[in-house]
């Protein structure tokens, strides 16, 4: 069941899809956070919910195609309102950062992957002055896609906030 107004949508039954990632709730757009296996998805997520944003999905997302063509995302009931966080375990979204802290279900606008960089030399040629935009095909649908470097000491809830803010065009 959907907690907050904003997160109602009536997709239509329509091509479905699980798909590995998590699905947060920013600005009132939907971003899914996908990439490898420990790449910090679920960690990310904890520090958006810090800065006030909502947690749809850990680990598995539920995509179905709408009838307006749109791709949304929940959650699977046995997961709903919880996060996976290596080294804390299974946590209740809700008794930690309140009602306001998961949603049942959003579009998705925008996907982000994190990728891991191992080595300095593959750091070194990251490019610098611009974003690495892209599109994704998910359930027939193209969707901007922004990959984003993931390094040790790197403030990903404040760089992905930022994306997000820079992609909506929100201060």
């Amino acid at each position: 069941m959907t907690r907050t107004g904003d997160c109602d949508v009536n997709p239509a039954a329509g091509e479905r899809q699980t798909v590995p990632g998590v699905l947060v709730r920013m600005y009132g757009t939907g971003i899914l956070l996908v990439g490898e296996s420990g790449s910090g998805k679920s960690e990310l997520a904890l520090g958006l919910l810090e800065r006030g944003h909502a947690l749809v999905a850990d680990d598995a997302v539920e995509c179905v195609r709408g009838g307006d063509g749109e791709v949304v995302g929940s959650c699977p009931r046995a997961l709903r309102g919880r996060i996976e966080v290596r080294g804390l375990g299974l946590l209740d979204v809700d008794r930690l950062f309140g009602a306001a802290g998961s949603c049942g279900q959003t579009v998705i606008d925008l996907i982000v992957e994190l990728k891991p960089v191992h080595d300095r030399q593959a750091w070194a040629d990251w490019p610098r002055l611009s974003a690495a935009w892209g599109r994704t095909n998910l359930l027939g649908k193209r969707l901007p896609r922004l990959l984003i470097p993931v390094a040790p000491g790197r403030q990903l809830p404040l760089l992905v906030d930022t994306a997000v803010r820079t992609y909506t065009g929100r201060r």
